[in-house]
């Protein structure tokens, strides 16, 4: 079975878990010298979370605000991000994609370069037939890419956005992880990516509990990575 993890799954905001989410980035105190991550690149459909989930990762307050489409490439270099049991680390460079089927060659040249390769999806959004149908072309194209390069050991990171939005709003956090992991749709995902590892996540972006424990689980996932 493919490695897939799911986390953030928390749907009840907690004082402290606000107060460590903004402070993230903005941590002044002396810390062990930062170990690099790399580089990411994150792409997906238009309104997945991408914008939400890019604020969650630099440690800046999302905001469920109408976002403006841009055409442009938007590049955040070096920047902070804290595993969760305290230790530093740097990102080099987020590459932040423009969502939009017109962009999907882009996409596949830079997932070549990178270090990490985010994709998001809306989970409110998962039983849409035509998004869906994007979201299978958009990972299929993924993976033979990934194939043709040589470099199928590089993991594909989902994340599943707008769960406070979807069908599984009203489970348990404890039962969201079988449950989605069992729906047909999250199934044939899984088939797309044959032997490319896959990771799973899923977060309710503006709860700063759950985004606080996604982000946590991308870094330590990340970091495990480092030679």
């Amino acid at each position: 079975m493919l490695p897939f993890i799911i986390a953030g799954v928390a749907l009840t905001s907690l004082a402290a878990a606000a107060t460590a989410y903004y402070k993230r980035s903005g941590d002044k105190e002396d810390k062990p010298t930062k170990a690099s991550l790399g580089d990411i690149a994150i792409w997906g459909q238009q309104d997945a979370g991408k914008t939400t989930f890019i604020a969650c990762l630099r440690g800046a307050p999302p905001t469920s605000d109408k976002k403006e489409q841009t055409s442009s490439i938007r590049r955040y270099s070096k920047f902070k991000v804290t595993s969760r049991d305290g230790q530093p680390h740097e990102i080099q460079e987020l590459l932040d994609m423009p969502a939009g089927d017109d962009r999907l060659n882009n996409w596949l040249t830079e997932i070549e370069t990178r270090k990490h390769i985010f994709y998001i999806i809306t989970l409110a959004k998962f039983d849409d037939t035509e998004y869906f149908r994007k979201v299978r072309t958009d990972i299929a194209h993924t993976v033979e890419r990934l194939k043709i390069s040589n470099k199928e050991s590089k993991r594909i990171h989902i994340i599943g956005a707008h769960l406070d939005n979807s069908k599984w709003k009203d489970f348990e956090p404890s039962r969201v992880r079988e449950k989605i992991l069992q729906d047909d749709g999250m199934r044939e995902i899984r088939e797309h990516l044959g032997k490319v590892a896959g990771y799973f996540y899923a977060a309710n972006l503006l709860d700063p509990s759950s985004a606080t424990r996604l982000i946590e689980d991308i870094i330590d996932d990340c970091a495990a990575q480092l030679p």
